[in-house]
C-alpha cells in the first residue's frame, strides 16, 4: 500500500478577459482615439476587477509615457485628461442645503476630473477645491487658505 501524507500545492487562478491595447505606436502626450485601441483577450491574475475598461473608458485619455503595440491602456501608462489646467479662469461653486455659492477665479495648478486643485480667487484668497468634469471647482468648505 502507498503510503499517506499532506502535500503543498501553489495555485494561482486567473481569467480570460478582453482587454484594450495598443493598435499602434503612441508618441507619449497622444490623446487616444478609438482607431488606436484594439480588444484582446488576456489573462487576467487574481479577482475580476470591479471596472471593465471598454474603448469609451478610455477614448480621450492622453498617453503619459511612448507606448508600444499591443501594450495594455490602462493607468499609469494612460490618464484622463485634466479638467482644469494651471491659470485657466474658473469658476469655483459651494452649496449647503438652499445656498449656492459662485465665485470667478484662477487655477493655480492642473487637476484632473476628482482632484484637489488650488484656486485663486478674483478677490486674491485662495480655495482648494475638487476639479469637475466640466471645468468648475467644487468646494466643500470655503475656508480661505491664507495668502
Amino acid at each position: 500500500e502507498g503510503e499517506r501524507g499532506t502535500v503543498g500545492v501553489r495555485l494561482r487562478a486567473g481569467f480570460a478577459r478582453d482587454l484594450p491595447t495598443a493598435s499602434q505606436e503612441l508618441n507619449r502626450g497622444h490623446v487616444i482615439q478609438a482607431t488606436d485601441i484594439r480588444m484582446e483577450s488576456r489573462t487576467q491574475w487574481g479577482p475580476p476587477a470591479a471596472i471593465d475598461s471598454s474603448v469609451a473608458d478610455i477614448v480621450g485619455w492622453i498617453a503619459q509615457r511612448r507606448v508600444t503595440l499591443g501594450t495594455r491602456l490602462a493607468a499609469p501608462t494612460v490618464a484622463p485628461p485634466a479638467a482644469v489646467e494651471r491659470g485657466d479662469p474658473v469658476e469655483v461653486h459651494w452649496a449647503t442645503g438652499a445656498v449656492r455659492v459662485t465665485l470667478s477665479g484662477r487655477a493655480m495648478g492642473t487637476a484632473r476630473i476628482g482632484e484637489s486643485v488650488l484656486v485663486k480667487l478674483d478677490t486674491g484668497k485662495r480655495l482648494r477645491g475638487t476639479a469637475q468634469a466640466d471645468g468648475t471647482v467644487s468646494v466643500m468648505q470655503p475656508r480661505p487658505l491664507e495668502n
